[in-house]
C-alpha cells in the first residue's frame, strides 16, 4: 500500500477534523447565508432517481447479500445515476449506492454483481481499516471541494482555502493509499463474483464509458429538427447498450485504453494495470447474456422515462437558442412538422409544408409530406397538382404526370384560386419542354383559370407542333 503514504493520510486525516471545525466556525454564518441566498444554487442536487426495494427486489437482494458477505455498512438508499459508475456515498450515518443507469444496460448480471461487490468491498471491515478510512476521507473531501465551488462567492472566499484547497490536498496525497484499496477490491471482486465476472467488468466500464462519450457527442452534433427537444436517448441506450461488443469501434477502443500509459487521476489504475494484477487476458468482453438491467424490475421503464424527460430539460435552454438561429423558412416547416403529428393540416398549410420541405432538403426528402398532402385532401385538385408540379421539375416525370392526371380529372369539383393558373402553366410549360402531350391540357387548365395567360399558352403549344412536324420531316 505504500505505508508512508498511507501515513500520511492518516496524519492529514486527523488534521481535517481540526481544520473543518475551524472553518466551520469563521465561515458558519456566510455558509448557511448561501443556503438562502436569492437564485443561489445552494447544495448540489444530481437528478438521481431513487429506488424502491418493492419494484426491484432482485437487486435489492444482490445487494444485501455482497453487503452481509462484505461485512460493510448497511446500504440505506439505492439510486440511478445517467453515468456508467457504481459508487458509495456515505451521507452521516447513512449510506447511498448509486448505480449508473448506462452501465446497467450494458452489463450482465454477473458483471454487475462484480461492479457491485467492488464498490462494497471498500468499505469492507475484511479490508484494510486505514485503506476503508481514507476511502470514505476521500469521498467527504470531494464532496466538499465539489459543494465549495457551487457557493456564492462572498461564501467561497473564506471557504476555498480552509476547505477547498485542503480537500484538493488531502485527495492528491492520498492518492497512493486509494489505488492500492481499487486493486483489494478487485481482487474481493475476483473472490466473490468470479475473476472472469469481474475482468469482464471492468472491460466493459471502459467501453461503455467510450461508447457513451461518442453517443452523446452524436447527439450534441445532430442538427435541430423539431420546436422542443425531441427523442429518447436513454431508451435508444437500452437497445444499443446490451449489443456494445457489436459496436464498430468497440476492438479498436479497447486498444486504445489498454495502450494509456498514465491516468489522469493518480488514484484510479488504468485498464492494463487492473487486467494485469488480476492476471487476466485483455480480450473484448463477450456478448451481454442476462442483461443486468433486469434487476430493476418494474423500475426499468421509470428510470428511462426519468431521464429521458431530465435530459429535454437540461437541453431545453440550448436546444432553443439552435432553433432561433435557423431561417424563418426553416421553422416555419418545423411548426407544421410538429402540428402534423398531431393532426392533419389543412389544404393551404399542408401544400406549404410540402414545399418548404422541396426547398429546404429537396425533392426526395420532401416526398413523404406529399404523400401526406394526398392524403389527407385525397378530393380536392390543388392538392395533386402541387406534388405533380414538384415531381415533373424533379425529373420525376411518371409520377408527376400520374399526378397531374388526376388533377385534372378532379379539376371540375376544384375551387381553384387564380393563383393556381401559375402552377398548370408551370406544369403545363415543363411537359411540352419533356415533349409531352399532357402538357396541352395543363396549358388549358391554366387558361380557364386564367384566361390572360391564353397567349403564352397558345405560343408555347404552337411551338411545340412545330418542333413535332420539323422531327417528323427530318425523318
Amino acid at each position: 500500500m505504500g505505508d508512508q503514504a498511507a501515513l500520511t493520510a492518516e496524519v492529514m486525516l486527523a488534521r481535517a477534523n481540526r481544520w473543518a471545525q475551524l472553518g466551520c466556525v469563521l465561515t458558519l454564518p456566510i455558509a448557511a447565508a448561501s443556503l438562502i441566498w436569492p437564485n443561489g444554487r445552494g447544495l448540489p442536487t444530481p437528478a438521481n432517481l431513487t429506488l424502491e426495494a418493492s419494484e426491484a427486489p432482485e437487486l435489492f437482494a444482490l445487494i444485501q447479500k455482497v453487503q452481509t458477505y462484505l461485512g460493510t455498512p448497511v446500504t440505506d438508499v439505492v439510486t440511478l445515476g445517467d453515468t456508467s459508475t457504481v459508487c458509495c456515498i456515505p451521507q452521516g450515518r447513512k449510506n447511498q449506492l448509486v448505480l449508473g443507469l448506462p452501465l446497467l444496460l450494458s452489463a450482465s448480471k454477473a458483471e454487475m454483481a462484480a461492479l457491485i461487490t467492488h464498490e462494497l468491498a471498500q468499505l469492507s471491515t475484511k479490508l484494510e481499516p486505514r485503506a476503508v478510512r481514507v476511502h470514505l476521507a476521500r469521498l467527504s473531501w470531494r464532496w466538499v471541494a465539489e459543494w465549495v465551488k457551487q457557493l456564492p462567492i462572498l461564501a467561497r472566499i473564506p471557504l476555498e482555502p480552509l476547505l477547498g484547497g485542503f480537500a484538493r490536498r488531502y485527495i492528491a496525497i492520498s492518492a497512493g493509499v486509494e489505488k492500492a484499496g481499487i486493486f483489494a477490491a478487485d481482487r474481493r471482486s475476483a473472490e466473490i463474483a468470479g475473476l472472469v465476472n469481474t475482468g469482464s467488468a471492468i472491460k466493459r466500464l471502459a467501453l461503455t464509458d467510450c461508447y457513451l462519450a461518442d453517443f452523446w457527442r452524436r447527439i450534441a452534433e445532430a442538427p435541430v429538427t423539431t420546436v422542443q427537444p425531441a427523442g429518447n436517448p436513454y431508451l435508444d441506450l437500452a437497445d444499443e447498450l446490451p449489443r456494445l461488443t457489436e459496436w464498430e469501434k468497440a476492438s479498436g477502443t479497447l486498444a486504445e485504453a489498454l495502450a494509456k500509459s498514465g491516468s489522469s487521476d493518480p488514484a484510479h489504475p488504468i485498464l492494463s494495470e487492473r487486467l494485469d494484477a488480476l492476471g487476466l487476458t485483455p480480450s473484448l468482453p463477450g456478448a451481454t447474456t442476462g442483461s443486468a438491467a433486469k434487476l430493476l424490475g418494474l423500475a426499468l421503464p421509470r428510470a428511462l422515462d426519468h431521464f429521458d424527460a431530465a435530459w429535454r430539460t437540461s437541453v431545453a435552454r440550448t436546444w432553443s437558442k439552435a432553433y432561433d438561429q435557423l431561417s424563418p423558412e426553416t421553422r416555419r416547416l418545423l411548426e407544421l412538422d410538429a402540428l402534423a403529428k398531431s393532426r392533419p393540416l389543412g389544404l393551404a398549410p399542408a401544400i406549404e409544408r410540402a414545399q418548404l420541405a422541396h426547398l429546404a432538403t429537396g425533392l426526395e426528402a420532401a416526398r413523404g409530406r406529399f404523400a401526406d398532402l394526398i392524403e389527407w385532401h385525397p378530393n380536392d385538385g390543388r392538392a395533386t397538382l402541387a406534388a405533380g408540379v414538384a415531381l415533373v421539375r424533379g425529373s420525376r416525370q411518371a409520377e408527376g404526370t400520374e399526378c397531374l392526371r388526376h388533377a385534372l380529372a378532379l379539376a371540375p369539383r376544384t375551387d381553384w384560386a387564380k393563383t393556381n393558373a401559375e402552377d398548370w402553366f408551370a406544369a403545363g410549360e415543363a411537359l411540352l419542354t419533356s415533349n409531352e402531350d399532357l402538357g396541352i391540357d395543363c396549358l388549358e387548365q391554366a387558361m380557364r383559370i386564367d384566361p390572360a395567360c391564353a397567349d403564352m399558352a397558345a405560343f408555347l403549344v404552337d411551338q411545340h407542333f412545330d418542333g413535332n412536324s420539323s422531327a417528323i420531316s427530318a425523318a
